[in-house]
Parts: C-alpha cells; sequence; structure tokens
C-alpha cells in the first residue's frame, strides 16, 4: 500500500517555518496526537521547539514525517506556498541546507543542471570548454534541452571562452556555473 504524502496543511501542524532563515522547527504537538499523556509529553520534551531533522551524507537537510523521509527544501516549500512543488527545487546559492525561500526555487531538470558549480574533473578550469588531444586545438560545447550542443574548436583558448560565455547568456546558464567546486 502506498504512502501519502502529507497536505502541506499537516505539515503546517507539525513543523514551523522560518522562510527568513529557512530553518524548520517542530511544534508543541498537543496530547490528542499522542496514545497518552506520557507519550506526548516525553515527545515534547525531547522535539518539541528544537530543529526539524538532520543533514544528509549529500548536504540536505532530511526530515522524518509519517514513515516518510522528507527533503528539507520541499517541506520549506510546501509549506510556505501551500502545495508541493511540481518538479525539482534549485538552491539558487547552491547551498544545499540554505532553506530560506528567497534562495529556492521550482526547477525542471534543465534548469537545475545550469545552476551547478564548475565540475571538479574540469582541468581548463572554464566550464564547457576543454582541450582536444586528437586535433590541438581547444573544443566549446554547451548542454541545452535537447542535448550537447558543438560550438566549434579553436587555436585560441580565449575565443573557446568568448563563444562558450555568449552559448551561456542565450541558453540562460547562471554565474554558479564558473565557480569550481571544492
Amino acid at each position: 500500500m502506498a504512502r501519502v504524502l502529507p497536505t502541506p496543511s499537516e505539515l503546517r501542524k507539525l513543523l514551523d517555518y522560518d522562510p527568513a532563515t529557512g530553518v524548520l522547527t517542530w511544534r508543541v504537538r498537543p496530547v490528542e496526537m499522542f496514545p497518552d499523556l506520557r507519550a506526548c509529553r516525553s515527545w515534547n520534551s525531547r522535539y518539541s521547539v528544537k530543529p526539524a531533522g538532520c543533514i544528509n551524507a549529500l548536504g540536505y537537510s532530511l526530515i522524518g514525517i509519517n514513515y516518510h523521509r522528507l527533503l528539507g527544501h520541499r517541506v520549506a516549500w510546501a509549506i510556505h506556498h501551500g502545495r508541493w512543488p511540481l518538479d525539482q527545487i534549485d538552491h539558487i546559492n547552491l547551498i544545499r541546507d540554505d532553506n530560506r525561500i528567497a534562495n529556492l526555487r521550482e526547477a525542471d531538470n534543465a534548469l537545475n543542471s545550469r545552476n551547478r558549480t564548475l565540475h571538479k574533473c574540469n582541468t581548463s578550469g572554464v566550464a564547457g570548454v576543454s582541450w582536444d588531444r586528437s586535433r590541438g586545438l581547444w573544443q566549446a560545447y554547451i548542454n541545452n534541452n535537447t542535448g550537447r550542443i558543438s560550438l566549434g574548436r579553436f587555436d585560441d583558448m580565449r575565443a573557446a571562452i568568448a563563444v562558450r560565455l555568449e552559448a551561456e547568456e542565450k541558453y540562460g546558464y547562471t554565474q554558479n556555473n564558473k565557480r569550481k567546486c571544492t
């Protein structure tokens, strides 16, 4: 039997969300939510008014509710907007546990992929520019919704970078693509 996600109104009964800080905290729960008064007091003394969840191995906030492991940014979105996101949620500043509403936006896979750091395997220092050893030229490329697009091969690395920057503007890439991840 499939478990149903909690509704945003159910989330609001369990959690407080501060959109300015992005912090989700457990609310004090009434005795009606527990089998007895002892269980209620125990849960409230241990969890209520404290930050909800933990940070997982990938750096995202993770919250357990009704046997669901929910990502904190999706919970924050649902509480703030009154609906679950239709697709992905993108952290604009790339900080995975920064769940301020100003840092979250709904995104499809293409938009989310455009907002990421320079891959750690990159050796040229520029996204979408690589050295083609077989031809002895700099190659520029970019990915869009239809796949990888070759922007050409160049003798000069600066020319390849210039073409790549034009394509980034055309396809809506962000400044985060130029930052090297650590």
